[in-house]
């Protein structure tokens, strides 16, 4: 197995620690954490640090209401419908953390080529989805008007440097990049972002597929 050489950046890691992430992150660096051992350590450390910081605050008086408050968060929750678990999803294999998500159907753009969303509200204008390309396949180059995480889940990809199952890749607003599947076999990622994708001319129906 590939050992993952891509990793969240610390300060992305921190805010997972914390809680203080969007959940479409939230969602891409679970699965990460599932085949990353070094990661998994590192956030061991910043729960102790963070669980240190939390006792060291002065207590502070609770609003009357707050337990009912959280009670009723409790409730709303445990009485969602949880989605029937699934190992694939198409032929590609999903990891513990993905098993229980809900997938819209799949939305072919081309012969092996297909991206499924995961079926939930946008949140803070993040959208999370699995996208699936054939070996060799070069994708269109485009530009994120938001942060993008990508959890390479199978297979590997080629941008400014090679990507492999368990990497990582945290790319900033405004970034622009080209990927080509490697040709050893097709690559499947999960894909969080803020904002829409810019292509051009003839490639805007990639761009609004994974905008959906």
């Amino acid at each position: 197995m590939h050992r993952p050489l891509a990793h969240p950046s610390r300060e992305l890691l921190s805010a997972y620690a914390s809680g203080w992430i969007p959940w479409a992150a939230d969602l891409c660096v679970r699965t990460h954490l599932e085949t990353c051992a070094q990661c998994g350590q590192d956030l061991a450390e910043l729960e102790t640090a963070e669980a240190t910081f939390v006792e060291s605050l002065p207590e502070a008086p609770m609003a009357p209401d707050a337990l009912n408050a959280l009670l009723a968060k409790l409730a709303e929750t445990a009485a969602e419908p949880e989605p029937v678990a699934s190992t694939t999803l198409g032929d590609v294999p999903l990891p513990a953390s993905l098993r229980h998500v809900a997938f819209r159907p799949r939305r072919w753009l081309r012969p092996d080529l297909w991206v499924a969303h995961v079926d939930a509200p946008r949140r803070e204008g993040w959208r999370i989805y699995l996208l699936h390309a054939p070996a060799g396949r070069k994708l269109p180059g485009h530009s994120h008007r938001g942060p993008e995480l990508v959890c390479v889940l199978t297979g590997a990809f080629e941008a400014d440097e090679r990507y492999a199952a368990g990497d990582f890749v945290e790319s900033p607003g405004g970034s622009s990049h080209t990927v080509t599947v490697s040709p050893e076999g097709p690559c499947a990622c999960l894909i969080a972002t803020k904002g829409r994708l810019a292509t051009s001319g003839a490639h805007r129906l990639f761009s609004t597929a994974l905008s959906v």
